[in-house]
């Protein structure tokens, strides 16, 4: 295998499909990348580079070539045994159908991992021994190839940690003979396949039953969080939001760190209207489309804030919940869900764990309601599970050990850092202020400020947890008598 790199004059996306589509006849190419800021294109396979050259400089006269190496390339040597930095997906290729069938061995039945209504979805190894996910597309009518190329690269924008990352994409047209009424006549036939990463978790669904999720609730209380950022990422992370509108636990996919990413998103553009919906596909997910879609086909931001609701009670009652729930009243339904998950931990469970579990039930009851306008946006929600749970006193104590000297990770200028060992088994980081270390800030002003810092919410920053204000009296000697400080 080798990666071809070439220079050619290229500035428009016309001249990039000229070139891709040029290449897409020479055989032996398996992928296929433009870097129209850079003018260079990049092709890996067993082709021949002269072969390469000589098909470029057809429409590319000045097409020059700049390098030829293996592939896949070998790691550079780490420095000091630092570690290799990580710089997220690779960029987006267009593979050839002839690179697919081969790693997925010809579209192998054994090698399915999920069905769709656009599509099947088949995992394959590549070259590297990375495994991708590749959705090989059904038929879509009235689709051309620039327009399905556009709405892809418009998704390749989406990136954040809990969103599936697409890696590349696979467009081929064909002509086959076939007979039409006793003559032999050819046929147009079009080959569409989506390439993201694959997740070695699985989906959702496979946790789910009718029962709550078998998981722990630390790892629960992640992926409904989890679930609720991305889609928040999708609304309100671009100038166009995105609806996904098909959100459903087979849509949810988890990496090894049960992580969620959120799947399947941007098709509802793609193809045309979810009022596609199959009839046999309908009556499995409409428990997740409320009401108003169902009956006036409307379609709104709420519209996604409804299905999460229907996941976060699956979640914590089982796949029945969403019917169960509305025979109930809330109040009780509330502490129904919370003595189901007190029991499942043996009474034992925390402030924190407790204040997670109602915060979670009331969110998901009020996402399901039948009038849209009383449902929260899904900025809202992520306000309400980010609020500051404030802990006693008494459990840092609990938690550090009574802030043991061996429990001590880290100092600062403004105190010091204690590891804390909740109930859970979840391990957090106490950092005990000085006392004296900010007395200008009010106990309110100090709130507020840790409110807005509980809002930052990303992958390399850390992320504040709780909060705890305790008033001590110590006694002191002042003018010869003993008062409190």
């Amino acid at each position: 295998m080798k990666k071809i790199v070439l220079k050619l004059d290229i500035h428009y996306r016309k001249q990039r499909n000229r070139a891709l589509r040029a290449l897409s006849t020479v055989h032996g190419i398996d992928q296929m990348a433009v870097d129209m800021r850079d003018e260079k294109i990049t092709v890996v396979g067993t082709v021949d580079p002269v072969a390469v050259v000589r098909v470029l400089r057809k429409l590319f006269p000045t097409a020059q070539l700049v390098s030829v190496g293996p592939w896949p390339a070998k790691e550079e040597k780490k420095k000091d045994g630092d570690k290799k930095a990580e710089s997220g997906p690779p960029p987006p290729h267009e593979f050839t159908v002839g690179f697919l069938n081969r790693i997925t061995n010809g579209f192998s039945g054994e090698l399915i991992i999920g069905r769709g209504r656009h599509g099947v979805v088949y995992k394959g190894m590549q070259d590297n021994g990375e495994w991708i996910a590749v959705k090989k597309l059904h038929l879509m009518p009235g689709l051309d190839d620039e327009e399905f190329k556009n709405e892809f690269n418009n998704l390749m924008r989406v990136r954040h940690q809990n969103t599936i990352w697409l890696v590349g994409y696979c467009c081929h047209t064909t002509e086959v003979p076939v007979e039409h009424n006793g003559e032999h006549v050819s046929a147009r036939v079009e080959e569409r396949a989506l390439c993201s990463e694959y997740l070695h978790g699985g989906s959702l669904d496979k946790h789910l039953s009718n029962e709550p999720c078998a998981l722990v609730w630390h790892t629960c209380y992640k992926i409904i969080k989890g679930i609720c950022q991305g889609l928040r990422y999708l609304h309100e992370g671009f100038e166009y939001p995105i609806y996904h509108l098909e959100l459903k636990p087979t849509k949810i996919l988890l990496d090894k760190d049960m992580m969620p990413k959120i799947g399947g998103f941007g098709f509802s553009k793609l193809f045309d209207s979810i009022k596609t919906f199959d009839s046999s596909e309908v009556t499995g997910t409409s428990v997740y489309m409320p009401p108003e879609y169902i009956s006036q086909g409307k379609i709104s931001p709420k519209f996604d804030v409804f299905s999460v609701g229907v996941i976060i009670l699956q979640i914590m009652v089982g796949k029945q919940s969403y019917t169960k729930c509305a025979d109930i009243p809330p109040e009780e339904f509330i502490e129904h869900v919370y003595e189901l998950w007190v029991s499942r931990m043996h009474a034992i469970i925390s402030k924190n764990t407790s204040r997670e579990i109602r915060t979670c039930i009331k969110i998901a009851l009020k996402c399901v309601e039948s009038d849209r306008v009383k449902r929260p946006t899904i900025n809202k929600v992520i306000e309400e599970l980010n609020k500051i749970v404030e802990c006693s006193f008494e459990s840092l104590e609990h938690i550090t050990d009574n802030f043991s000297e061996q429990n001590i990770v880290g100092r600062g200028g403004y105190g010091t850092i204690y590891k804390g060992v909740q109930d859970n088994g979840e391990e957090v980081a106490v950092k005990r202020l000085h006392s004296n270390s900010m007395p200008w800030i009010e106990d309110e002003q100090f709130k507020n400020e840790l409110d807005n810092l509980m809002r930052v919410q990303h992958k390399n920053i850390v992320r504040v947890e709780a909060l705890n204000i305790n008033f001590q009296m110590n006694p002191a000697d002042l003018i010869g008598k003993n008062v409190t400080t």
